[in-house]
């Protein structure tokens, strides 16, 4: 798919209320346009001294049939790049995998908790659940009635 328009883009802006379809927060004037199946950009190394290498985008697509309107939603840039070319079940692993080896190996995150600054709740234990299922359910539910 070439460069996206702006009309495509303020499609894809609003699907979800105009949230980021991942975090939920209210996107901001610079958002990405994500690819929820990943079409994972292929990469070259390039030679950038004597030993050492440099991964580049070729500008082609492992998975080129994944680029259309359809397979895009609206992201917050902290939640895409996070995300990079993972799909939705392995970002939310990333998420609660992530959240708690941060625990697990900060000396100040263990201290924190120690001194009842920081308490990791049985909720850090809940499934991760992104806005736009949240969103699609709660339209359901109204379409429901």
């Amino acid at each position: 798919m070439t460069k996206l328009t702006k009309k495509q883009r303020a499609v894809i802006r609003e699907k979800f209320g105009g949230k980021c379809a991942y975090c939920g927060c209210e996107l901001p004037e610079r958002w990405h346009a994500d690819h929820v199946v990943p079409v994972v950009r292929k990469l070259k190394a390039v030679k950038t001294g004597h030993h050492t290498y440099k991964l580049v985008s070729t500008g082609e697509m492992h998975y080129p049939e994944n680029d259309k309107l359809e397979n895009m939603y609206p992201a917050c840039v902290e939640c895409n790049l996070y995300k990079h070319a993972a799909s939705v079940e392995c970002f939310r692993k990333m998420i609660v995998d992530g959240f708690r080896g941060a625990v697990n190996r900060s000396q100040s995150l263990r201290c924190a908790q120690r001194f009842g600054m920081l308490t990791v709740t049985p909720a850090a234990d809940a499934d991760v659940i992104f806005w736009f299922e949240k969103y699609q359910a709660e339209k359901e539910s109204l379409n429901d009635q």
